[in-house]
């Protein structure tokens, strides 16, 4: 039994439609993968040389079993049996010249290329070596050796940068941190490969910054001396931004490299900031929190008049044994 699907027309489609080209969508497990085959085998059906089809992928896994397929799918039809996925595209099977096709195919099937882009692009530069600049025995690396040779492609230009300028930016910010500068460089250098169209930023003034700064730190600092509340957590905020502005300060009066490379090293006070890395923001006190906060008051006074009415009343007296004076409860009107 043959179960329709609901995409069978656009699978015949893409099938048999040769003579354009198609974008196909679909989610995983759907039959792309069927679909490429299926497609591969109808050109070899219809006359075209296996020599001058290429299917590209993006891993070598994908690559391997999209061959896979078509031979499975040419084998299938030079046999006379058409497969489920092809079903749509040839309901009435092949035509003695298709099969012909696929005969003579067979033979030389493995002149299909079905390769990542990277192992197209070699097999497409391989026979020219020279003219490429490139050793005829190169071969296409794969991530894990891409990794250790970029790594130690970097080790080299670090340690030939630092021998060749002592008094660089690159080597001041290893001598004040050496292993984050070295993971620095490191994280740029993955940055820059991944990014080839990865730009930098103009370069701005650091004065206008650092003074904004310190000033801000001051105006805070003058806020809290003046203002003739103690609140414990803001005046300590406001203690570590004058230690941080004077820190600052004192590392801008320096000059060249050895500037910057200190104030990248400024010590961040970790109290002030988030998780991200930026300052905290000044946050008012919420409507729930105050409410708790009233509650809190109004309890610890709830437990001090109770303390109190106890002390006034003295012990509670038994049962006919003369007045007693009962202590009542408190009630949210007493409080």
């Amino acid at each position: 039994m043959v179960v329709q699907l609901r995409d069978d027309a656009a699978r015949a489609t893409a099938l048999a439609v040769l003579d354009r080209s198609f974008l196909v969508e679909a989610g995983a497990g759907s039959g792309k993968t069927a679909v490429m085959a299926g497609r591969v085998a109808m050109l070899l059906a219809s006359g075209a040389a296996p020599r001058s089809i290429a299917a590209v992928t993006f891993t070598e896994l994908a690559a391997g079993e999209l061959l896979q397929r078509v031979r499975a799918f040419v084998d299938a039809l030079v046999a006379g049996d058409v497969p489920a996925e092809m079903a749509v595209a040839l309901p009435a099977g092949l035509s003695e010249r298709q099969r012909g096709h696929l005969v003579d195919a067979a033979a030389a099937i493995d002149q299909v290329t079905c390769s990542t882009i990277h192992g197209f692009c070699q097999r497409l530069i391989m026979p020219y070596p020279v003219e490429a600049n490139i050793d005829p025995g190169a071969a296409v690396m794969d991530r894990d050796h891409a990794d250790q040779v970029l790594a130690d492609l970097g080790d080299q230009w670090l340690w030939s940068e630092l021998d060749r300028d002592a008094d660089s930016l690159l080597a001041q910010l290893v001598a004040n941190d050496a292993s984050g500068s070295i993971e620095l460089v490191f994280d740029i250098l993955g940055q820059v490969c991944s990014q080839r169209a990865l730009t930098v930023a103009p370069a701005q003034p650091l004065a206008p910054f650092i003074g904004a700064f310190v000033q801000c730190c001051a105006d805070l600092d003058a806020f809290i001396s003046t203002c003739g509340v103690d609140e414990p957590e803001t005046t300590r905020h406001a203690a570590c931004y004058t230690s941080m502005a004077n820190d600052v300060t004192e590392r801008d009066s320096l000059s060249g490299h050895i500037r910057l490379a200190r104030l990248q090293a400024c010590a961040i006070v970790p109290e002030l900031c988030t998780a991200g890395g930026a300052f905290l923001a000044y946050k008012f006190k919420g409507r729930g929190e105050l409410l708790q906060l009233k509650l809190d008051i109004k309890s610890r006074t709830a437990r001090r008049c109770l303390i109190r009415r106890r002390s006034w009343c003295g012990p509670a007296k038994p049962r006919g044994s003369g007045s007693t004076r009962k202590l009542r409860p408190l009630s949210s009107s007493n409080w």
